[in-house]
């Protein structure tokens, strides 16, 4: 049975049941806002969508699993524990998967933008060299272009514009192709692991829909083993005693007790996560600033935004970039702030469990208790967190808001005294009067007036050739 159970059917019953709710709702009208936005769905922000999908079922198994055991025990309700009995080892597989599963997604977003990051920085190092030079010195262009000897023929563009050009009209052509020059430089002469990681950051920012199965399938493959770890038993008793909860033989074998289920999982699962997170955050917030300084620094010519577009192909601009990396940052924030308690426990547990069980017996309940609760906070304070960061978020929900809000006032409005049918022979009118400039329908073609008044019958089933033609 539950212990404390006056205070946890406050605490889990009621308010752990109440942001659940609110979890669902608003990471629902997240997910139609991220599944009718196709602009949403090829930026950085992809994974957002998932896992606004992944915090419904978890609050779904928040209510299934932690409330429902409460409400069972405070109300001693014998076929609600029936019912718990015949879905509990379902559903806390299913758990465990997709709370891992959860993690795994913040962690491939953040490694694709810390990927990013290396990128960048060989960017500026490049720039800075490249602006060293004054683009129409024919002696910097000669120079870069011996430096880039394994660049193809028709990049060596500088000897070719001393031969085929006279002296007046190099100037400009010289300085058009020092940009072309320079951004190629940018992105060529690099060191053979940044041209690695680049790379792998083009293949991760191409294939998210993949690197997400992926993520499914190791989920699944990880966390099958909870199913066989618990069972029930049915004994000769009546009642709750009827059936008892317990350990299957394999959980209680001691090399996979200690292998697996202590060390791998609190490795794999909590401590090696958290501070990997906490590493690329802080790497991640670094470069954030180096790019804020280095949008401050001089910019290179106008060419060179096309230049960077043919090479680069169609990419996110820099704002929504930003606005991508701080909701990223803040997302992982969020995570790291839930399960830091987590983390603690776990070392607590691991260097001194008997105190816990003994000593601090109602607070270890309760820490555990606040444990489950936190990923739920999480989940409900992500989407406005992901609203408040990305302006894109922001206005797409504002948009989808808007709609939903015209949809519900046209189903309702209609004038005082006026039947459906009148009302809406009366609109067709007055379009059709606002259309061509006239106050009364006398000044009306008769045509017209016939389609807008002397066909009420057809009035709901208007032809397109119809509406073409007012519209004309």
């Amino acid at each position: 049975g539950t212990d404390l159970v006056e205070v946890k059917i406050w605490l889990i019953g009621v308010a752990g049941f109440l942001i659940c709710i609110l979890c669902i709702l608003l990471n629902s009208f997240f997910s139609i806002v991220f599944w009718t936005n196709k602009s949403i769905r090829m930026t950085p922000v992809f994974y957002f969508g998932i896992l606004a999908f992944i915090d419904i079922v978890m609050a779904f198994n928040y209510i299934t699993v932690m409330a429902v055991p409460v409400y069972m025990d405070y109300f001693e309700s014998l076929p609600i524990y029936h019912i718990f009995l015949s879905y509990f080892r379902v559903m806390l597989t299913e758990s465990a998967i997709v709370m891992f599963l959860s993690m795994l997604l913040i962690v491939a977003a953040t490694t694709e933008r810390l990927l990013r990051t290396f990128h960048s920085r060989n960017i500026i190092r490049v720039r800075k060299s490249v602006h060293s030079f004054h683009p129409s010195s024919s002696h910097a262009l000669h120079h870069y272009s011996a430096r880039a000897h394994y660049t193809p023929h028709h990049y060596r563009i500088p000897r070719l514009i001393d031969a085929c050009l006279p002296a007046d009209c190099r100037t400009n052509v010289m300085a058009d192709q020092f940009n072309v020059l320079s951004v190629f430089l940018q992105h060529h002469q690099q060191p053979a692991y940044v041209r690695k990681i680049r790379q792998i950051r083009k293949y991760l920012e191409q294939h998210r829909p993949f690197v997400c199965c992926w993520c499914v399938i190791v989920s699944v493959l990880y966390k099958s083993c909870h199913f066989f770890e618990l069972t029930y038993v049915e004994k000769n008793c009546t009642g709750f005693a009827r059936y008892e909860i317990t350990q299957t033989e394999l959980s209680i074998n001691e090399e996979y007790k200690f292998w697996w289920m202590f060390l791998t999982r609190n490795i794999v699962d909590r401590i090696a996560p958290f501070f990997v997170l906490v590493i690329m955050n802080i790497l991640i917030i670094g470069a954030l600033h180096k790019e804020y300084r280095r949008m401050a620094e001089p910019k290179m010519s106008v060419a060179e935004p096309n230049v960077m577009q043919r090479i680069n192909g169609n990419k996110p601009s820099r704002s929504s970039l930003r606005d991508a990396t701080r909701a990223l940052i803040s997302l992982v924030t969020t995570y790291l702030i839930s399960q830091t308690l987590q983390v603690i426990m776990t070392f607590w547990e691991t260097l001194d469990k008997k105190s816990l069980e003994e000593d601090y017996y109602v607070l270890y309940s309760y820490l555990n208790d606040v444990m489950s609760f936190m990923p739920m906070i999480a989940g409900c304070i992500r989407y406005p967190v992901y609203c408040a960061c990305n302006k894109s978020i922001r206005r797409s929900s504002l948009d989808l808001m808007k709609k939903m809000k015209n949809c519900l006032l046209s189903d309702y409005y209609s004038p005082v005294g006026r039947t459906k049918e009148e009302s809406g022979s009366r609109t067709v009118e007055t379009r059709i009067n606002a259309i061509n400039g006239h106050r009364h329908s006398d000044k009306l073609p008769s045509t017209i007036i016939s389609m807008g008044t002397g066909m009420e019958e057809e009035s709901d089933s208007l032809t397109d050739d119809s509406e073409h033609e007012w519209q004309l």
